[in-house]
């Protein structure tokens, strides 16, 4: 098995906490050449609905309209949902591919799968921490070094 693949099953599998089981996805013979030579397919079943993983090893990263170009022609030739998985996507793609609808899987990062009504994120943005007011001692500190410049006769030397 695909090492991406079984990357994939196992972010699903501790993410929705149900087993997954991929096993070679018999439609691939039916596909396109430029599929087959693209992608890698799986087939595996999340809560009840029966998905095909089109898995993306390539180096370079498409542009989401081709990937959903690519995921309908997949669906022509399948009754499965067809989920994207790669191992790295931009942040700038990740927004295109959410604006789109493709359902994807980044494994320990992200899954958007409308189909299922998740959209997942291991990363979230930090809360911004407040600021803090200076203590007394810094407070005296600050005085004591404005005053001294402005040479105020009040603060001794």
């Amino acid at each position: 098995m695909d090492p991406l693949v079984r990357q994939a099953a196992q972010y699903l599998e501790e993410t929705l906490a149900v087993e997954v089981a991929p096993v070679r996805w018999r439609g691939r013979d039916r596909l396109p050449p430029l599929l087959k030579e693209r992608y890698r397919f799986a087939e595996v079943r999340l809560l009840g609905v029966t998905c095909v993983l089109m898995v993306d090893a390539d180096e370079d990263e498409l542009a989401p309209g081709t990937v959903r170009k690519h995921i309908d022609l997949a669906r022509q030739k399948s009754d499965a949902a067809v989920i994207y998985v790669r191992a790295r996507v931009t942040a700038y793609n990740r927004k295109r591919l959410i604006e789109r609808r493709v359902p994807f899987v980044v494994p320990g990062n992200q899954m958007y799968l409308p189909l299922l009504g998740l959209d997942l994120r291991e990363h979230f943005k930090r809360p911004r921490a407040k600021p803090r007011a200076l203590g007394p001692a810094t407070q005296a500190l600050v005085l004591h070094v404005l005053l001294r410049e402005r040479g105020d006769a009040l603060v001794p030397a």
